[in-house]
């Protein structure tokens, strides 16, 4: 079958959730499948990505949106209905150039990440199309609208509502719809939302293995520091949450990694705190440290960051909201925390008793191991997309 793979972003580095559910895809599809990728790009592409996508790809075609041109078409779009990020990601040159695609290729199927991409295939009604929702998104732009600036809060409202409406409303442009977690498919206000097939993240296990060695830090935090979740999760780690453990705890050092850091996430360095920017490789991290603590309350889907530290034996603690999407097993598989208190707890717990916190990190290892390998997973999508497969 010959797939025609639609993204946002390059799939390539995996520094982004997005990027690296789109990678682990194109890789297992490809085992059975020709994979043709086109992807949208904002930022400088990496040299290496052609050839890092070629292996899995028979075509790989690139489409540089310039900013100030994406941002225009966002204030066009505003006395409209159409969301700002589908409005910011649509190009009338793109499109030429993907109906061009279409022509050569030819392609049995459609595979959509993400609903700002949506628009592109809306007119394809006689080929069979895939939507990946991933997440959420309008449920993950509401929760921001509380902790957001006051001058920001009124584009999160209204891109909230627009995302809802879309949401729903491209339901039915797409023969197939698939979405990160059962709490993401709730949030989607369609009658038949619960035809959307839940196809989590996971983990490449062969490569997130644990390396036991001399630890240097007691508690890690990791992701893309310049998402607002991660860096309000950094932020109360920190200012709220380690106030309660160093007076019992004094020595415990925390260890925030992760790509081009906010000013906000930096600016929590200090001789108990190191800030870790451009990390060649997380298992560095995720090896250097002895629990993993992600107090995330913002944002939606699957937090890959938590399926990484699992698969690497880490005990960790994190909140419901993360859990739901993952189902761990609570106190046997993961701890759940709330509030500063709750996390303080947790920790001053771990790092007090190692062996319940080594107990804990292999028996989350195990699930990770089981459940969310990328090629169980992408299974997954393969018998949406051919059955006969």
């Amino acid at each position: 079958m010959k797939i025609l793979f639609l993204t946002s972003r390059v799939p390539y580095e995996l520094d982004k959730g997005d990027k690296l559910r789109a990678f682990h895809h194109i890789k297992h599809l490809s085992q059975r499948h020709e994979i043709i990728l086109f992807s949208l790009s904002d930022e400088p592409i990496p040299a290496e990505a052609k050839s890092a996508l070629e292996v899995y790809c028979v075509e790989v075609v690139f489409y540089p949106i310039a900013h100030n041109k994406a941002l225009n078409g966002m204030a066009v779009a505003l006395p409209g209905n159409l969301p700002m990020q589908a409005a910011y990601y649509y190009n009338k040159g793109a499109q030429q150039k993907l109906d061009k695609l279409v022509k050569q290729q030819q392609p049995d199927h459609i595979f959509c990440q993400l609903v700002r991409m949506a628009k592109y295939v809306e007119k394809y009604t006689h080929i069979p199309k895939t939507l990946d929702y991933m997440d959420a998104l309008s449920k993950g732009m509401e929760r921001r609208i509380k902790t957001a600036p006051f001058y920001q809060r009124p584009f999160f409202v209204l891109e909230s509502r627009r995302l809802r409406k879309f949401e729903s409303e491209l339901f039915d442009w797409f023969n197939n719809k698939t979405i990160i977690s059962e709490q993401d498919r709730y949030f989607i206000e369609h009658t038949h939302k619960y035809t959307i097939q839940v196809v989590p993240n996971g983990v490449d296990t062969q490569f997130f293995i644990p390396d036991k060695r001399e630890t240097h830090f007691q508690i890690l935090f990791a992701g893309n520091m310049r998402y607002a979740p991660n860096i309000a999760a950094a932020v109360f780690l920190v200012k709220k949450v380690m106030p309660l453990v160093w007076p019992y705890f004094k020595e415990a050092k925390v260890l925030i990694a992760g790509k081009n850091p906010a000013p906000e996430v930096k600016a929590l360095a200090s001789y108990k705190v190191q800030v870790l920017a451009d990390l060649a490789d997380m298992r560095e991290a995720y090896n250097d440290a002895q629990i993993f603590v992600a107090p995330l309350f913002l944002g939606s889907g699957l937090q890959n960051k938590i399926l990484e530290a699992m698969a690497m034996g880490l005990p960790c603690v994190t909140t419901s909201q993360v859990n739901n999407a993952i189902g761990a097993k609570k106190v046997e598989q993961v701890l759940i925390a709330e509030t500063q208190q709750g996390f303080a707890a947790h920790i001053l717990y771990l790092l007090h008793h190692p062996d319940e916190a080594e107990a804990l990190g292999l028996s989350g290892q195990k699930l990770v191991q089981t459940q969310y390998d990328w090629e169980t997973v992408t299974s997954r999508l393969e018998a949406l997309i051919n059955p006969v497969v």
